[in-house]
């Protein structure tokens, strides 16, 4: 008796499954290639998703590298604020699944300044005629920028790694 149960509440179970069409494959129909066989819904034949950003193929000028250069050194003022203020809230008591869920906003602040650096860094690779004493001053100004921000970061980031809950 107990085996014929396990086999009745089996053959219930796939009828009850079978009954949402869309869901299951009919196992009539042939067997998918294989590129097509792990591919989900959303996304292309073979799972590969692609997460890098293509750059433009053509790069910014000097001037569109200083307007960018400018906007994108007060947007990591604001990226470095809102680190200060994450890193506020780990001096505050809490119990310990708080202070790692502060901790976690802390780094993912971190990770936002990284890549507004990296961002800014990118504008080296503009087009810098540097024949010209004002293209030669921005391309230097950038990279000294970059690597005062990054020595900074690397600090922040030390600093982060001594602190987790």
């Amino acid at each position: 008796m107990n085996k014929s149960l396990k086999y009745i509440v089996l053959f219930s179970l796939l009828s009850g499954c079978s009954v949402f069409d869309d869901d299951w494959p009919n196992l009539a129909d042939p067997l998918p290639k294989p590129p097509e066989r792990s591919q989900v819904d959303g996304l292309p034949a073979g799972g590969i998703v692609s997460t890098t950003k293509v750059r433009d193929s053509k790069p910014l000028s000097a001037d569109e590298a200083s307007a960018a250069f400018t906007a994108l050194k007060g947007s990591l003022v604001s990226e470095w604020q809102a680190y200060q203020a994450s890193t506020a809230k780990l001096t505050d008591k809490t119990d310990a699944e708080t202070a790692l869920i502060n901790w976690g906003g802390a780094q993912l602040a971190l990770s936002r300044v990284s890549s507004n650096i990296g961002t800014i860094q990118d504008l080296t690779m503009s087009a810098f005629d540097l024949s010209t004493p004002e293209d030669a001053q921005l391309l230097k100004a950038i990279s000294e920028y970059v690597r005062a921000e990054e020595a900074r970061l690397n600090s922040a980031r030390e600093q982060l790694i001594s602190v987790k809950p």
